[in-house]
């Protein structure tokens, strides 16, 4: 659940009728709030512009290089945005909660494959929401990839992008240490981490990872 808008609400009923707002109401208010201000971002109309290119071990050219080297024959891009990646890896689907774009527009937690996926990408896209929604994300999208296949990974460290309509988004703070704890709880082996960046200034750092899923995880 979005930390801050839950702390605005939290603080504007204390503030305004004296007492904190009832759990229960409050649950799917920011819920609901989170979706519109996460849609009205990246959302083809949003100020959200992917810097793909710009990125290292992470970025378009790399990823379509190291995806390809494996030759996979089904290919789940989760969070895709405008899909660029689809042109450039064969196989690829690209599903995304808000983007008219992808394959199929819907949420991780939502979507049911027929199939798990020799290859997921996950760039940039389970970076929203609290330590059990990123926890919950992670195991979907591992329970979506093949036991011995490949999941490549872009995280944030909880920096705000600096563009209007992010000052409301909960960016998750990743590190090295849990992206290591997220590996572990998901039963895969982590096999590269390291520094990323699109630019290079302070809200230009990233991580990123490569997985391979090593056994049954439970979700």
């Amino acid at each position: 659940m979005n930390r801050k808008i839950t702390k605005a609400l939290h603080d504007f009923c204390v503030e305004t009728f004296g007492h904190p707002p009832d759990e229960t109401m409050m649950i799917p208010m920011v819920q609901d709030l989170d979706s519109k201000v996460l849609g009205a971002y990246f959302g083809d109309k949003g100020e959200w512009n992917p810097r793909n290119k710009n990125f290292g071990p992470s970025g378009k050219e790399a990823i379509t290089k190291a995806v390809n080297a494996l030759e996979p024959k089904r290919v789940l891009d989760i969070g895709c945005g405008r899909n660029l990646l689809k042109d450039s890896i064969p196989g690829l689907y690209g599903i995304d909660a808000h983007h008219p774009n992808a394959d199929e527009v819907v949420d991780i937690m939502d979507f049911m494959p027929e199939e798990e996926y020799d290859v997921v990408l996950i760039l940039g896209s389970i970076n929203f929401g609290s330590e059990d929604e990123i926890y919950y994300k992670m195991l979907k999208a591992t329970s979506m990839c093949k036991i011995g296949g490949h999941m490549f990974l872009r995280v944030n460290p909880g920096l705000t992008h600096n563009r209007a309509g992010a000052e409301w988004i909960d960016f998750y703070e990743w590190s090295p240490e849990k992206l290591a704890q997220a590996a572990t709880s998901c039963n895969c082996e982590m096999v590269e981490l390291q520094q990323d960046r699109w630019r290079d200034t302070a809200d230009g750092k990233r991580y990123y990872a490569h997985w391979i899923r090593r056994g049954d995880i439970e979700i």
